[in-house]
């Protein structure tokens, strides 16, 4: 399907919007199958908690978590990542990261 905007149009559903910011006048082609995703990042770690629950907001259970260094050369790091419910995941360490040491990404 097409979709014609003109200047800024949101276009939403119960679960996603997809905003578009235009300066004219655009054709934007979206699929009629598959499933958008979403993406929500936040720096972990505060010196203390070996489990920290990070809200994602994302409404599913189904996503990808990638956690990584804060620093150079950001290099991926591993720990065990629990799907808690449909807007959390829990991320556990053997060792509790120093503040802000680690970034989480989730996309879903």
């Amino acid at each position: 399907k097409t979709i014609t905007v003109s200047g800024n149009t949101t276009i939403g559903s119960s679960t996603h919007t997809v905003a578009f910011v235009t300066t004219a006048n655009t054709s934007v082609t979206l699929p009629t199958t598959g499933t958008l995703t979403s993406k929500f990042g936040v720096d972990v770690g505060n010196g203390a908690l070996t489990s920290i629950t990070v809200t994602h907001g994302l409404g599913t259970k189904d996503v990808t978590v990638s956690v990584w260094d804060n620093t150079t050369p950001f290099a991926e790091v591993e720990c065990d990542v629990q799907h808690t419910t449909t807007t959390t995941v829990t991320l556990l360490f053997a060792v509790a990261p120093t503040t802000n040491q680690y970034r989480c990404t989730v996309v879903g």
